[in-house]
């Protein structure tokens, strides 16, 4: 299983975008008389292809083994690949595969937290060299909609800057999401201090958006009045006057005061 460069049966090759490699297959029943090589695109379409390979022609040893040299795609993602071989009767022999594509270099997009830090964070935290920008992308913009449920219940969001506060709850929703995501399937052991900062910051996230608390340097949109506090020195007098008609009596008020006195 591969998600997003992650692959839990080491199983799934993964190449660099634009790279050239050699496709092999070994035919141990029989030699087939011909053989294709065909790769999908990410949407199963039949990928043509580069403007430098002029023709498709599988090469092939007399022990029958097939190889072919392919120009890969410039496009990050997951793309399949089938042999098709035919035996002199014509009966077709499939074989199919499946790689994935990476890209290396620093991606930008927009977040609150850092992408420096949160790759750098990510590599070390679940031990992975070959995590990426790409690949941390959709977990960055998940964890920062995560956040904006929150607030938008007070403030507009996105936010147009993001305070440190604000850009470390993105790094820990990040990391939080990657490893529910894709880590939690190679390791039983979860990484405790994220999950326990996460459940900090969900807490946090609550009072604000509840008043309570407030985010430094962002003013809400609404404003939380303060909560009344019922006086019980006063006597309320309830009939059949509208609510905002009715009063304390005076009377009443002494007389339980002469009780009190009485007794």
């Amino acid at each position: 299983m591969a998600i997003g460069g992650i692959d839990i049966s080491q199983s799934l090759p993964v190449y660099e975008a634009g790279d050239t490699r050699q496709f092999t297959l070994t035919a141990t029943m029989t030699v087939p008389a011909t053989a294709a090589f065909v790769v999908f695109d990410t949407h199963g379409n039949t990928l043509a292809l580069n403007a430098v390979q002029s023709l498709a022609i599988v090469e092939t040893s007399a022990s029958g083994q097939f190889y072919f040299n392919r120009v890969l795609p410039d496009t990050p993602g997951i793309y399949s690949t089938k042999w098709l071989l035919w035996d002199t009767a014509s009966r077709p022999y499939i074989t199919p595969g499946e790689f994935e594509i990476e890209r290396t270099e620093a991606f930008s997009f927009a977040t609150y937290g850092d992408p420096q830090d949160i790759v750098r964070s990510a590599r070390q935290l679940f031990g992975r060299s070959n995590i990426t920008f790409r690949s941390m992308q959709p977990y960055c913009q998940a964890a920062d909609g995560y956040i904006d449920v929150y607030l938008g219940r007070i403030m507009n969001v996105p936010l147009g800057s993001a305070s440190a506060l604000i850009a470390d709850m993105s790094k820990v929703y990040t990391l939080w999401r990657y490893y529910c995501d894709q880590y939690s399937y190679d390791t039983k052991s979860e990484p405790p201090a994220i999950i326990h900062r996460k459940e900090d910051y969900d807490r946090l996230l609550e009072l604000i958006a509840s008043g309570s608390m407030s985010l430094p340097g962002v003013e809400p949109l609404i404003t939380f009045e303060p909560v009344a506090i019922p006086d019980h020195t006063k006597k309320p007098v309830f009939d059949m006057r509208d609510p905002l008609s009715q009063h304390v009596s005076q009377e009443l008020l002494d007389e339980e005061q002469g009780r009190d006195t009485s007794g």
